[in-house]
């Protein structure tokens, strides 16, 4: 019993730390979004036009689509653990699309660009097809959580829009002419890593409760390894000589520590804990950060050897400013500080369904009385 009230106190506490934490997470965020503004890119690494900034956006935006195939997966009985938690979710995908939008703020530097989409939007390019159905999607998960009475279709049409957020973006990087980004696995390794984020954030805030999330990684990890030696492949043996640097790049050059390390600590690592140290709550969410932090890298790995190998002269290297780093961390904190925002507020179950359902407890048992 003293164990057990120990054990709770230790998690109310964690618990409590978490929004603080996240928030100030995102303050340094801001923070560093305003010395850009002010300093100009400057202060941003100048070698790789695309960096840590694109590869948080890819990250939370397939968070934010993952929770709601989640939250669809539930409502239609595919996850039905996860029926209960359609609010919790929306709010997660709500608060991850919000935090993407942070990092595209980001990258973009001045806020009048976005300005831009709307009034000049050039409907030939991908980019505002991307911002388009992130919009869209936002809106419809604002509706689906909002509205009072459920719908199966409203959350079928919200999961179809998601799903194109992250098929258009992986379609972005596929039909490019970078050797390391012409492939057209991309969109369906996009798709894969959006899961596998969502599972395993839902296994990082539930320990070992959801079963079939456990499932659903087991068998997702190995298939990322899988699309990934099977681009190596064919950029190593039937690839263009661009390509097959790009692929030596990652395999053998300057991302060789990286790519290597997402394969065991990102992929191998986390499948061994979820697949023999399963029932241990501790070890479920170790893996699930780990899941999570591999993707993120493996997003850097791609992003920087479509980029890392000009046609003319010598092989780009990158590493993060101070400041993108920060901002980074910002827009990850953002995500979570709203997420747990979103639930203090709100949570699974609206306050007033859940009072009327408390009222009417005594009412009813009197009548049966």
């Amino acid at each position: 019993m003293t164990n057990s009230a120990s054990n709770e106190a230790k998690r109310s506490t964690a618990g409590n730390l978490i929004l603080p934490v996240a928030g100030l997470l995102a303050v340094i965020g801001i923070v560093c979004w305003v010395l850009q503004l002010i300093l100009g890119p400057t202060v941003l690494a100048d070698s790789i036009p695309w960096g840590v900034y694109i590869a948080a956006f890819f990250l939370l935006a397939g968070a934010g689509s993952g929770l709601v195939f989640t939250a669809a997966a539930g409502e239609w009985g595919l996850l039905p653990a996860l029926k209960d938690k359609r609010r919790s979710l929306l709010i997660g995908a709500a608060a991850s699309y919000i935090a993407a939008g942070f990092m595209i703020l980001l990258d973009l530097g001045q806020p009048v660009q976005i300005y831009n989409f709307f009034v000049s939007p050039n409907f030939t390019s991908m980019f505002v097809w991307d911002f388009l159905f992130l919009l869209v999607t936002v809106v419809l998960v604002l509706v689906c959580f909002f509205r009072k009475e459920k719908s199966k279709w409203l959350l079928g049409l919200t999961a179809v829009t998601a799903l194109g957020i992250v098929l258009i973006e992986g379609w972005i990087l596929a039909v490019n002419s970078a050797g390391a980004w012409n492939s057209a696995l991309i969109p369906v390794v996009f798709l894969v890593e959006a899961i596998v984020v969502a599972a395993a954030v839902l296994l990082v805030a539930k320990g070992d409760a959801f079963e079939p999330l456990k499932k659903i990684l087991i068998g997702l990890l190995p298939l990322l390894l899988i699309f990934s030696l099977i681009e190596m492949f064919a950029g190593n043996y039937m690839g263009a000589s661009e390509e097959a640097a790009g692929t030596k790049l990652l395999l053998t050059g300057s991302l060789a520590p990286f790519y290597w390390g997402w394969v065991v600590l990102g992929v191998a690592l986390p499948f061994a804990l979820l697949l023999w140290k399963g029932k241990s709550a501790a070890m479920v969410k170790v893996a699930g950060v780990l899941a999570v932090c591999g993707v993120l890298v493996a997003k850097i790995n791609l992003l920087v050897a479509g980029q890392a190998l000009p046609f003319e002269g010598e092989q780009i290297g990158y590493f993060p400013s101070i400041v993108e780093i920060g901002g980074l961390l910002g827009g990850l904190g953002l995500a979570v500080f709203l997420f747990v925002l979103g639930k203090k507020f709100f949570g699974d179950t609206p306050a007033a369904a859940g009072s009327a359902q408390t009222e009417a407890a005594p009412a009813k048992a009197e009548a049966e009385a």
